[in-house]
Parts: C-alpha cells; structure tokens; sequence
C-alpha cells in the first residue's frame, strides 16, 4: 500500500489522534463520575436531614419535660431506634457463627449438608433449617442423637419421611429451635 505522508506527518498524525482519544476518554470518566456523584447525593441529604430531624424532636421534648415518665421515654427512644433502623437496618440480626459452626461440627462421617438456613428471627429465639444427605439410616440416627444431646437446643424436629423409605443416602430435613 502506498504512503502519501511521510514518516514524519505520519508520527505526527499518530501523535495527534491518541492525544485526542484520551482528551475524549477523559471527557466520558468525568462526566460518568459527575453523573454518580449527582444521582447518590439526594439519598445521602434526605438520610441525614431525616435523622437529624430525628434527633431534633427527641431533643426538644426532652426539653419540654413532656418526658417525665421513665415508661414514656422508653417507648419513645423504642420508637425513634425503630425508625432509625430503617434508614440504617442492623445487620446483626444472623445467627452467630458460633451457633452455626455448632451444627456442622456436630455431624459424623457418612452425613453431608446440601444447606443451612434460618428465621429472620434474632439469633436466640431464632429457628434453624438443617437439609442434607446421609449415607445410612445409622449415621444419621447418630447425628439426630448427638443435637438432641446438646443442651442448646430446646427442639430438634425430623421429618422421617424418606427415612423409612431408603437404606443409603437418606434425604433428611432437621427444624432446631435454640434455646432462649
């Protein structure tokens, strides 16, 4: 193919078309950042102009002596963290780790967990969902034993329905209930 510009024209060219390229890529990065920026701040005002306006009310009544009685300001400041969790949830509402490591390591051999779930119960009043598989009817009678043993537990319920129905890799559901 023929060149009509000269290598110097050409580099020059060159030079030229990558320094536009990034002048455009630069362009489209701060508009991108700028549309973000713009589309999160409303949220984040009207979260904190919410709670300040919060904490302005439980402020001025304290001010008033409208909170004379110890039972209203407990049902108030009850009803205000209600309304805070809202905009911030709280995220220690799972079971501990601790409770959950308790019924995996509780298992014996021949027992394997397909999937462990929960109520959205906080975790001491919370129930528990045990699904899985054993390899036989002893093991699983052995893991069965080895909940009801353990002294955290106020229920532990079986659903024996393939139980009775197989020998080997026995389908089981467990429903715990801790203990309060």
């Amino acid at each position: 193919m023929f060149s009509l510009l000269t290598k110097k024209y050409a580099s020059e060219a060159k030079k030229e078309y990558y320094s536009r390229l990034l002048f455009v890529s630069l362009i489209f990065l701060i508009i991108t950042a700028l549309t973000l920026l713009l589309s999160l701040t409303p949220v984040y005002y009207f979260s904190n102009l919410r709670n300040k306006a919060l904490s302005d009310q439980l402020d001025n009544l304290k001010k008033n002596n409208v909170l004379s009685n110890e039972a209203q300001v407990d049902e108030l400041v009850k009803n205000f963290n209600e309304t805070l969790a809202v905009i911030s949830p709280e995220l220690n509402k799972l079971p501990t780790k601790d409770r959950l490591l308790d019924i995996i390591k509780m298992r014996a051999g021949g027992i394997s967990l397909k999937n462990l779930s929960w109520t959205d119960k906080p975790a001491p009043n919370g129930k528990f969902f045990v699904r899985g598989i054993a390899s036989d009817r002893d093991s699983l009678q052995k893991y069965i034993q080895a909940l009801q043993a353990e002294k955290i537990f106020s229920a532990v319920e079986f659903s024996r329905n393939s139980y009775y129905t197989k020998d080997t890799d026995i389908d089981f559901s467990i429903d715990l209930t801790y203990k309060p």
